[in-house]
């Protein structure tokens, strides 16, 4: 029985070794994933924030066309109304060849009223629809902006809880050295140890960010 129990105290050291090795390799594994899945999140944000500012510029210009195409036709009916009064004056003077030339006009006229109108129509069927795309572009943006700060949360997490380790690690090696007056390991160590509790502070910033909203 004690030769058994001197093997399984041999053994037990090993295994608990081969356990934190594991659990290294299983952290590290999972802090590339989570790099991966980050810059995966990033890339869909930069693709949607580009879509939607394509959108948005493409939207603005429709209303602008519509705009300028609403003015000039307010410009054809007024030039019609006098062109209409112009006709008759002529035709009641007996100008028939003034009245005449004044009802080619207005023919001409109306026929590119009537191109501007449906110019018009169109230009608002499509300023509609680019707004209509600019909404679910905006929807799909905040989506991946959130997806992107639960990445970033989730690899804050995972790196944070490797670095507390190291820092413990850092700690206990700075108190052995500086007990056994290894003052210059010590101080290395003591600054490995800062060095760790300032990154440990930044990335809490990003743990504490607001997961909704912009």
């Amino acid at each position: 029985q004690d030769a058994a129990q001197v093997m399984l105290d041999a053994v037990a050291p090993r295994d608990a070794l081969l356990a934190k090795l594991h659990h290294r390799s299983a952290m590290r594994s999972e802090e590339v994933r989570l790099r991966d899945t980050v810059a995966k999140r990033r890339e869909e944000m930069r693709r949607a924030s580009a879509q939607l500012e394509k959108a948005e510029a493409e939207a603005l210009q429709a209303l602008h066309q519509s705009r300028a195409t609403s003015q000039k036709l307010a410009m054809m009916d007024i030039n019609l109304t006098e062109l209409e009064a112009a006709k008759k004056c002529a035709a009641a003077a007996r100008d028939f060849k003034e009245a005449a030339r004044v009802a080619s006009e207005i023919k001409r006229l109306g026929a590119e009223r009537e191109e501007m109108v449906e110019v018009q129509s169109k230009l608002e069927q499509l300023h509609g629809k680019l707004q209509a795309d600019v909404t679910s572009l905006s929807a799909a943006a905040e989506e991946a902006g959130q997806q992107l700060k639960e990445a970033e949360k989730a690899g804050a997490s995972v790196r944070i809880d490797q670095l507390q380790r190291a820092h413990s690690a850092a700690m206990e090696g700075m108190t052995k050295a500086a007990a056994t007056e290894d003052f210059e390991e010590a101080d290395r160590l003591n600054k490995e140890a800062l060095a760790i509790e300032a990154e440990i502070q930044v990335l809490g910033g990003t743990l504490t960010k607001p997961s909704g909203g912009g």
